[in-house]
């Protein structure tokens, strides 16, 4: 092609418009990933959550193996064969009789009216003092019934000392009634086995004539705060403990067999 050759359109190249450029800007391109990914993350699926699994079961603890101590039986005294009269049988159990009790009001500590010698009240008083005080209950607080009973006990010695101070205690024939006072918490209702604490040593001075007739009373407070206190009814003269023992052993051998009664 020479200068002087005339230029057409088809030869002349071709003009790029704007429409153009929108067209191609317009192909879909692959998205982006996401920020914080890398490309390979935003086209694999995410892995599934594992499922949880159950605890295990807490174990027991183990503990040492503990030594079980045997409980040791309990040791029962022999019981004593006690013979003589009264005042024999009371050395015998290793007693003595103490002091009278000093009133602690206007009376005596006993009277004698015939054959008969009634002792005042009288408390567990040793050297003139209480050896416990309170109320006997159930209560690890009060008081127990065994306590109690052998407080009845050491009352009724200071009962026998009492009549020893009028008369020798050797010349008593028959014990006649017994009263035995019990200071107790609400609701105790043991007052006969407290009270049996008096009544055995009774029966042990004077065997057979030592049963005696007797009231057991609870009470909300004694003086002193004294948890017992015992009354005694004796008589004088009348058939000694041995006497009776020979009159109740020739009863139950000359008693007439029972008669049979047809059905």
């Amino acid at each position: 092609m020479t200068v002087d050759d005339p230029v057409t359109a088809e030869d002349s190249p071709a003009e790029v418009t704007p429409e153009d450029v929108a067209d191609a800007s317009s192909v879909a391109e692959p998205a982006a990933p996401a920020a914080g990914q890398d490309a390979d993350a935003a086209t694999e699926p995410e892995p599934a959550e594992p499922e949880p699994q159950p605890e295990p079961a807490p174990q027991p603890a183990i503990e040492p193996e503990s030594r079980i101590e045997p409980v040791p039986e309990p040791q029962i005294e022999p019981e004593i064969e006690l013979t003589g009269p009264p005042s024999a049988r009371l050395a015998q159990l290793g007693l003595e009789l103490p002091p009278v009790v000093e009133p602690l009001g206007a009376y005596v500590p006993a009277v004698r009216t015939g054959d008969l010698i009634f002792t005042s009240g009288q408390l567990p008083l040793v050297s003139g003092s209480l050896q416990l005080t309170g109320v006997v209950g159930d209560q690890p607080v009060d008081i127990s019934v065994g306590q109690a009973k052998d407080l009845a006990r050491l009352a009724a010695l200071n009962a026998v000392a009492a009549i020893g101070q009028l008369v020798d205690i050797d010349t008593v024939g028959r014990v006649v009634k017994v009263v035995g006072f019990v200071a107790s918490a609400p609701g105790f209702t043991q007052q006969p086995q407290v009270i049996n604490g008096a009544s055995e040593l009774l029966g042990q001075l004077w065997g057979e004539a030592g049963r005696h007739a007797r009231s057991a009373v609870g009470v909300t407070a004694l003086p002193l705060n004294s948890p017992v206190e015992v009354e005694v009814v004796v008589e004088v003269g009348a058939a000694t403990p041995t006497a009776l023992d020979r009159s109740r052993d020739a009863a139950s051998d000359t008693a007439p067999d029972p008669v049979a009664h047809p059905e």
